[in-house]
């Protein structure tokens, strides 16, 4: 990782061989998973390069734990607070991934909250969805995925109005 936080990285370009250099790639949490697009020094083809096949696991899970830490240390800046709808593995990876959400975290609920963990991480209390009616916080994280819209549905019918972090 190069001090302003991009990295350099080596592709080897499929059509022609050569080994390209790109000394300052940024990569950003939210597409660090999909293909960057570079193009070849030597031949000028398209050389699509995915993060997670080119860096080591290890470098590959810090450069996601600072990406997410820089992510919610801006975003919660001013003491913002958070909410998490769904107590899954998507939520438990951007728990255990982010001090700065953890210390801004106020509530987590699942439909399910009787039959989920009482406590995350033996930290956070399991509520039901009907909590987040009187809480005051700013941002909801769905942590369910594929019930965005159901729970979208469900903020709505509560009269919760609350920006959802689509991460």
């Amino acid at each position: 990782m190069n001090d302003d936080g991009s990295h350099a990285i080596s592709v080897e370009c499929m059509a022609c061989g050569s080994k390209n250099q790109f000394p300052n790639v940024a990569f950003e949490y939210r597409n660090v998973n999909s293909a960057n697009s570079f193009c070849c020094k030597t031949c000028f083809q398209k050389i699509n390069a995915q993060p997670s096949k080119i860096i080591s696991k290890n470098t590959y899970k810090h450069l996601l734990d600072s990406c997410l830490e820089k992510y919610f240390s801006d975003k919660l800046s001013g003491g913002k607070k958070v909410a998490i709808w769904g107590v899954t593995e998507k939520s438990l990876a951007l728990l255990l991934g982010s001090k700065a959400l953890r210390d801004h975290v106020v509530c987590v609920v699942d439909r399910d909250y009787e039959i989920k963990n009482k406590k995350v991480m033996n930290k956070f209390d399991v509520f039901p969805p009907t909590k987040l009616v009187d809480l005051d916080f700013d941002y909801l994280i769905i942590g369910a995925v594929g019930y965005e819209k159901d729970i979208l549905n469900n903020l709505k019918s509560m009269n919760v109005n609350v920006d959802v972090l689509d991460i």
